[in-house]
C-alpha cells in the first residue's frame, strides 16, 4: 500500500486492496445516506434536541466499518498507525 492509510494491530476481513477500496467506497455512501436520516429526523422533530452521544458514533463506526474489520462498531482496543502522516492517534 502506498499513501497514507492507517493499521491497527486487529485483522481486517479485506486484504485485497481493490475489494477494500471498493467496499471503503461503499460504506461511505452507506454512512452518509444513515447520518442523513438521523439529521432529517432531528430536523422534523423540533421539540427533540440532538445530542452527540457515544452510541450514535459507535453507529457510524460501524457503517464505514462494515464488512471491512472484525470489530466495526466498537472502541479501537489496541495501537493505530497512521502510515504517510507524522500524526501519533491516541492510544486505545
Amino acid at each position: 500500500m502506498t499513501g497514507r492509510y492507517t493499521s491497527t494491530q486487529q485483522v481486517g476481513l479485506v486484504t485485497d486492496p481493490d475489494e477494500l477500496a471498493r467496499r471503503e467506497a461503499e460504506n461511505g455512501i452507506r454512512q452518509t445516506s444513515f447520518a442523513l436520516e438521523i439529521i432529517r429526523s432531528f430536523i422534523k422533530d423540533k421539540e427533540r434536541p440532538f445530542k452527540l452521544r457515544q452510541g450514535l458514533l459507535l453507529q457510524l463506526n460501524a457503517e464505514a466499518l462494515r464488512d471491512i474489520h472484525l470489530l466495526a462498531g466498537t472502541y479501537r482496543n489496541g495501537p493505530a498507525t497512521i502510515h504517510g502522516s507524522s500524526h501519533d492517534p491516541p492510544p486505545a
